[in-house]
């Protein structure tokens, strides 16, 4: 199916194959356009055998349409730049928006492809899923962020500037991993698959082992379990009133 081909297509492009420094580079006009033509070839090799004129220009179109959302991307990011994750979203909402446009253009306008969705997943259940993945994931940023303060009252946030120059993106990192966390953990409960939650803690507490052991980060400790703790408690309990409720 072309709809799927496409969004495929797009999170190639926008993850798999972009790098940090092309994330940088996105930030001068010729970044934008390497960005814009691996985007475009990606579409042409996954679309290779449904190829006509009409569907390479509509191609192109989005591809270039690509390009001007993420150009208006960079010129909002100091706006949000305390709420990068409603930048993100709204740039991805956009960007499978004009892919969905573009299917039915090439498509003359039928519609036949989005009935066919409709009837397989209901518009109801999108929104009921889409509300629970909002809460889950992002509401619980500001859930465990909210707890947190009242946890450093007693306990001192480990500060790692002094041993790490780039704390505040070590921060920002932490904060889309815990998103991730919560996605995965969601995802989990839903399908009833509790096991793979005790992957993810196993796997957290090794990655971060030497600096739960570590005695000069105590601090760090405390703060690293408190905060794990919390996140997957809010994804877990929500995901099962869900599940109870509907």
């Amino acid at each position: 199916m072309l709809l799927w081909r496409l969004l495929l297509a797009l999170f190639i492009s926008d993850f798999l194959l972009q790098n940090g420094r092309l994330i940088k580079a996105k930030k001068n006009f010729t970044g934008l356009i390497i960005h814009c033509a691996i985007y475009f070839v990606v579409m042409l090799c996954l679309t290779a055998n449904l190829l006509t004129g009409k569907i390479i220009v509509v191609l192109l179109i989005l591809a270039i349409l690509h390009g001007i959302v993420d150009y208006a991307k960079q010129i909002l990011r100091p706006i949000f730049a305390n709420r990068e994750w409603l930048l993100f979203i709204t740039d991805q909402f956009i960007h499978i928006l004009t892919i969905i446009l573009a299917v039915g253009i090439i498509s003359d306008l039928d519609c036949s492809y989005l009935i066919a969705i409709y009837n397989k997943f209901p518009i109801d259940a999108w929104f009921k899923y889409l509300a629970l993945f909002i809460v889950t994931v992002f509401a619980g940023i500001y859930f465990t962020d909210s707890a947190l303060q009242g946890f450093l009252k007693h306990f001192t946030k480990p500060d790692n500037t002094k041993q790490k120059p780039n704390a505040k993106q070590q921060e920002y990192a932490s904060r889309w991993i815990g998103v991730s966390e919560r996605f995965l953990i969601t995802i989990s409960v839903l399908i009833g698959r509790y096991e793979l939650i005790g992957f993810l803690i196993a796997a957290k507490s090794l990655i971060r082992l030497h600096e739960i052991q570590d005695e000069k980060t105590e601090d760090f400790s405390n703060y690293f379990l408190v905060g794990t703790l919390l996140s997957y408690s809010w994804a877990i309990a929500i995901t099962l009133l869900f599940k109870k409720l509907f």
